[in-house]
Formats: C-alpha cells, sequence, structure tokens
C-alpha cells in the first residue's frame, strides 16, 4: 500500500488569519497528501501558485465590454469613485496621481473633516482585494478618517454598486501590530508586503450598497 494518497478538494482548504468579519488569507490548497513525508513542501507550493495566480486579477484586469470603458478595473472604479465624492461636494485631491506610495487613492475635505479613501475594485462577488501593508499601516494610524470604498462591478446585473468601510482595522477587528510582525531567522528579517482580504457574507449584510451605476459614464 503506497503511503501517499491524494484528494482534490472542490470547496479547498484555506490558509488563512480569520475572524468573525473577514478573512486575511495568504492563499488555497487545492491538494492535500495524506501520509506523505514531503507533506510541508507540497503545502508550500500550493500556496506559491495560488498567490501568483491571483496577483494577475482583478484591478490589473481590463474592464468588461459593458462598462465602455478602455481602463484596467482598477483605475476605472477610481474614476467612479472621483465622481461620486465629487457630487457631494467634497474639495477632492486624486492622491494616487500625486503620490502613490501615500497608502490610499483619494483625500477629500467636507466642511473641514479630512478623509482618506482607498479604493478597491471588484468583479467577485465576495469582495476579495488586496491590501498592502502601507495601506494597513495608514488605516491604522488615521482610524476613523480611513475609509475603503469597495466598487463592485457586477457582470451579472450590469450594474456598479459601492461599500464604504469605515476604520477597516477597527471594522474588521485586525490586530496590526501581530499581522504585521516581521519574521526573524539568523540570516534574513522577512515582513509581508501584500494581504488578501476576502470579506464575508455576515459582514456584506451589514454593509449599505450605494448605486454607482450612474457615476460610469
Amino acid at each position: 500500500m503506497s503511503n501517499v494518497s491524494v484528494f482534490s478538494l472542490h470547496d479547498y482548504l484555506p490558509v488563512y488569519d480569520e475572524n468573525d468579519k473577514a478573512i486575511v488569507r495568504n492563499g488555497f490548497l487545492n491538494q492535500i497528501a495524506i501520509g506523505s513525508s514531503n507533506l510541508h513542501s507540497q503545502i508550500s507550493e500550493s500556496m506559491k501558485d495560488t498567490i501568483i495566480n491571483d496577483m494577475n486579477t482583478d484591478e490589473n484586469s481590463d474592464c468588461p465590454e459593458w462598462v465602455n470603458n478602455n481602463n484596467k478595473l482598477g483605475a476605472f472604479g477610481e474614476e467612479v469613485v472621483l465622481r461620486y465624492l465629487s457630487s457631494l461636494g467634497s474639495n477632492l485631491i486624486h492622491m494616487s496621481k500625486v503620490n502613490s506610495s501615500a497608502g490610499y487613492d483619494i483625500q477629500t475635505n467636507i466642511l473641514g473633516e479630512t478623509l482618506y479613501y482607498e479604493v478597491k475594485t471588484t468583479r467577485n462577488r465576495f469582495l476579495k482585494f488586496f491590501i498592502s501593508y502601507n495601506e494597513l499601516k495608514i488605516s491604522n494610524i488615521n482610524r476613523d478618517s480611513y475609509k475603503i470604498f469597495i466598487v463592485y462591478v457586477n457582470d451579472e446585473h450590469k450594474k456598479i454598486e459601492g461599500y464604504i468601510v469605515s476604520n477597516p482595522i477597527g471594522a474588521f477587528d485586525i490586530d496590526f501590530n501581530v499581522l504585521t510582525q516581521v519574521y526573524e531567522t539568523p540570516y534574513v528579517n522577512l515582513l509581508a508586503n501584500n494581504f488578501r482580504v476576502q470579506i464575508k457574507e455576515t459582514y456584506l449584510d451589514n454593509l449599505k450598497a450605494i448605486d454607482l451605476s450612474k457615476f460610469a459614464k
């Protein structure tokens, strides 16, 4: 009898840090070897493959044809949010055009209150996106003044919806210090620079959807 059995898992086995509001994960495993002496190596390679594949999705992809926009999805989402916030009477700075390392895309000022918006655009109905260490750091510093503005391009119904998460560090119960710990060995220090986030459906139910379709023109 072989000491290795390989099973394909349709629902996948997640590898993640999880709470009841969000999942911050580094990848999925679609196979697992039972009784294998090199299980750790197989897990590591599966994680790497998944992360590499995921990095090529969503914000760097083209807009769907029905949107009628030639920009990449991420740039399109920022345009939509800029138009929406402008309609509210905000004084705007498109910060991603001025300083790409600011940790947010748009700065607004209404009646003396400064707010910082990081725009995440996705075609995934589970609202999955990447967030960088720098974005988390700026969010942790500014707390209630920092917001993630999620733009969901809904291909099924051909409409665009928005969701605003205020103070994502607090809203998602993220322990910034634990999540961003430096991993040390005798030879190197390692710090994760990007994190994959999936907002859970139970949390989405509490978010108010904003109809952004008219701001996509």
